[in-house]
């Protein structure tokens, strides 16, 4: 039989925030899913394209431009920005103790286009996300107090549709840089406590050209991001991991070591039009795509990235697979978050021995109770069983432990299938189904 090990006193390192998400808790109509942000322990919220959703307050949130919406008004003047619904929806995250993320820019504009029109002065459009920053985080126009924890400048400058459409920046990827370049100085000058990064790419690979020359841009202008973010939107998870690793190259080649790494929009694609995008859309709600979110989390414990931000958790789109639209119920897909939680919780990953082909298995300690979480992840279709031990090692001599095993798959939801008592070195037979996911939790009973 397959074995994987467990050892239960060799810490690996930290278990990161892969778990984030982009947008945050709505409350409306009788229904909220605030309490299911905090029971899944969501550690922070990127707010981009939050003002298609009127739960967040519509096209009156978060985008620089509908802020500010008069571009020739004085910008030091408090009365040129409306921070009203912005401040609602902001609140809403703050007063529940999550990061935020704070995009700067625009939403994505498919058609119309205002917000994605490159500023008519950078520095002057430098200084109105000054003082966005200053009302979030400094009180600035009745404002708050350390709200905001990461500014990101932009989002996918370089995207470029099939019908030549570029829905999130009007101008040449070389007049980009220039703006990122006036805008980041400017910032990282006006707060250098402050951690502030971007450019979202849509996508990072060794040999594109647009990766290349922002990269070698930033080196030639000695600037030092605080983070670097990108996407990517795919049914295997050793594609993502591979994106990770072209990130953190990207960063060891040109000057970029002490970037933090953030993959900030991603989810499951089985393909972008027709039958494979209603696939997809299907998939991401069920026992498929909670799998597969798992895998890409599991898999990226270890992987060089350090924070990863699901998109969507907004309740009006198809890309949301963790609530219902209607009442914000959770569907499958959002306890593979709450699942990841339990080892956020305990902190400190645990050494796993042993290799299942297309099973992801990540441990975690704090000292006392320890949990593992498995999911058994393939991009094929089908139900194919497998059986498997799991060994414990290295769990404290003489204290027996009470071991409860959830399941949520095809067939169940945060099911407990089993409950016993185990001690060090006893071995668990594990059976799963192909896109089944367990989360095992150990307890010291004393």
């Amino acid at each position: 039989m397959q074995k994987i090990t467990l050892d239960c006193e060799k810490y690996v390192g930290k278990i990161k925030p892969m778990h984030a998400v982009n947008n945050g808790p709505v409350v409306g109509n009788g229904f909220s899913n605030v309490p299911d942000f905090k029971v899944a322990g969501i550690p922070c919220v990127r707010t981009h394209d939050s003002s298609f959703s009127a739960s967040y307050g519509g096209e009156f949130t978060i985008d620089v431009h509908r802020i500010f919406e008069n571009f020739d008004a004085d910008e030091f003047d408090p009365n040129s920005y409306d921070f009203s619904e912005t401040d609602k929806y902001i609140k809403r995250m703050y007063d529940n103790g999550i990061d935020i993320m704070y995009r700067l820019g625009a939403s994505i504009e498919h058609r119309k286009k205002k917000g994605t029109i490159p500023p008519k002065d950078n520095l002057k459009w430098a200084r109105i996300c000054e003082h966005i920053m200053l009302h979030y985080n400094e009180g600035w126009k009745d404002g708050f107090t350390n709200a905001v924890k990461y500014w990101e400048i932009w989002n996918e400058p370089e995207l470029e549709t099939a019908d030549n459409n570029k829905p999130c920046w009007q101008g040449t990827f070389d007049e980009f840089l220039d703006f990122f370049v006036v805008v980041y100085k400017y910032l990282k000058q006006r707060f250098p406590n402050y951690i502030i990064g971007g450019p979202s790419f849509t996508l990072i690979y060794p040999d594109y050209d647009v990766d290349i020359k922002f990269f070698s841009r930033m080196q030639q202008e000695n600037v030092k991001l605080d983070f670097i973010s990108f996407h990517r939107y795919d049914d295997k998870p050793k594609n993502v991991v591979k994106m990770c690793q072209d990130a953190k190259d990207f960063c060891l080649k040109y000057g970029q070591e002490q970037a933090e790494i953030y993959l900030d929009e991603w989810n499951y694609v089985f393909g972008w039009a027709g039958k494979t995008m209603i696939k997809t859309y299907k998939r991401i709600r069920n026992y498929f795509g909670a799998s597969y979110i798992l895998a890409v989390m599991l898999a990226c414990q270890n992987a060089p990235v350090d924070m990863l931000m699901y998109y969507d958790a907004r309740p009006s789109t198809n890309w949301n697979g963790l609530f219902d639209i209607i009442d914000f119920k959770p569907l499958k897909t959002y306890y593979s978050l709450k699942y990841f939680n339990e080892l956020y919780k305990l902190k400190n990953q645990v050494e796993v021995g042993g290799e299942i082909e297309n099973v992801y298995c990540v441990g975690a300690s704090d000292g006392e109770n320890v949990s593992s979480v498995i999911t058994y992840y393939s991009e094929k279709v089908g139900r194919r069983d497998i059986e498997f031990a799991l060994e414990l090692k290295n769990l404290k001599e003489g204290v027996k432990y009470n071991v409860e095993t959830y399941l949520t798959g095809k067939k169940a939801t945060v099911k407990l299938i089993d409950s016993k008592t185990v001690k060090n070195g006893d071995i668990l037979t594990l059976k799963m189904s192909q896109h089944d996911s367990l989360l095992i939790k150990l307890t010291p009973i004393k």
